[in-house]
């Protein structure tokens, strides 16, 4: 059996700024390749991968990201299409790859025998040297906080909205039978989602009548308040509104104004975590739907959504209210 064990690492601001380059670099060769494949260009895997050095001569530090990981695009887009053409084949919705959005991480995958651990020092090789010169980026070591599993094939890096590093190994563990009333696997995180989601309700209508009073504010969407469409439909089908609210700033400009600002939000397309999120769905979840999709379906170039989380209500608040004033 196939597992994956996270583990927390820790990383120095020279370190962190390079894994935000490479994994920059890549993401902006992901996005380029799909904006080629929108503009009907033909998916051909071994083409593509043969375009890297087009690629690197028309930006050079390409060269400063370590190869494996610029490779690892190909394959991640190649897998994100044979799984577009195997929908279209189902008659499912196809889900065609979607450009990914600046400030999410794209992860970086090393196989393992491409780096080293010594002392719980994990140690990941950067692009550069050799016949493209002195490396302008050093390999990077970063301090694992738990010892790795032993025969891991492959290690993930990836940084959750908090700015915290993670490595993720793959490894091979032995399936076990299971024996007759014995527990599988239990979600410790069960046991407090009652008291999680009273939280998140309270908040979410905190936070949903604080926006429906704010000048900057044009107009809101969340269940709990009287004016939706759908409030009485709510009221007898749940015992409370949740903590999903979406709400016009007007245009794109606003927008992009109060989202630059916000410092307890976190900017991430998830929902429902125990931190409050908040997106523009016009250019991240809905960024592959295309103008008149999003049109039809009411999404503005001004929305913003917010998935409240459990911190304190107050300084959810006084995020949102330094970050409109922005606009």
């Amino acid at each position: 059996m196939l597992v994956s064990k996270k583990i927390k690492i820790e990383v120095s601001s020279a370190d962190v700024a390079t894994l935000e380059f490479m994994q920059g670099k890549c993401r902006g060769l992901y996005n380029w390749l799909v904006m080629r494949l929108r503009n009907r260009e033909r998916w051909n895997f071994k083409e593509m991968k043969r375009s890297l050095q087009e690629s690197k001569q028309h930006d050079p530090e390409l060269n400063q990201v370590y190869g494996k990981l610029l490779a690892e695009v190909y394959y991640r887009l190649d897998g994100a299409m044979k799984a577009f053409y195997r929908r279209l084949k189902a008659g499912e919705t196809p889900g065609f790859p979607r450009v990914r959005p600046r400030h999410c991480f794209f992860t970086l995958c090393y196989p393992a025998m491409y780096i080293k651990i010594e002392n719980d020092v994990l140690t990941l090789p950067t692009g550069g040297g050799g016949k493209h010169g002195p490396k302008v980026y050093p390999n990077i070591k970063a301090k694992l906080t738990e010892p790795a599993p032993e025969g891991f094939r492959e290690v993930a890096i990836s940084r959750d909205a908090r700015g915290d590093y993670y490595a993720s190994f793959s490894h091979r563990r032995q399936e076990e039978d299971q024996q007759q009333g014995e527990v599988v696997a239990f979600d410790l995180g069960v046991k407090t989602l009652a008291v999680r989601m009273e939280q998140h309700d309270c908040s979410g209508r905190k936070v949903a009548g604080y926006l429906s009073k704010h000048k900057k504010v044009q107009k809101v969407f969340y269940p709990g308040l009287a004016d939706h469409p759908q409030h009485e439909l709510a009221k007898r089908q749940m015992s409370g509104f949740g903590a999903l609210i979406a709400f016009e700033t007007g245009s794109l400009a606003n927008a992009n104004q109060m989202l630059r600002k916000v410092r307890v939000c976190s900017l991430a397309e998830s929902l429902g975590g125990v931190e409050t999120l908040i997106s523009h769905p016009a250019t991240m979840t809905h960024a592959a739907v295309g103008e008149e999709g999003r049109r039809k379906i009411g999404i503005t170039d001004g929305m913003v959504r917010i998935s409240v989380g459990i911190e304190d209500v107050d300084d959810i608040l006084a995020d949102l209210e330094q970050a409109l004033a922005a606009i």
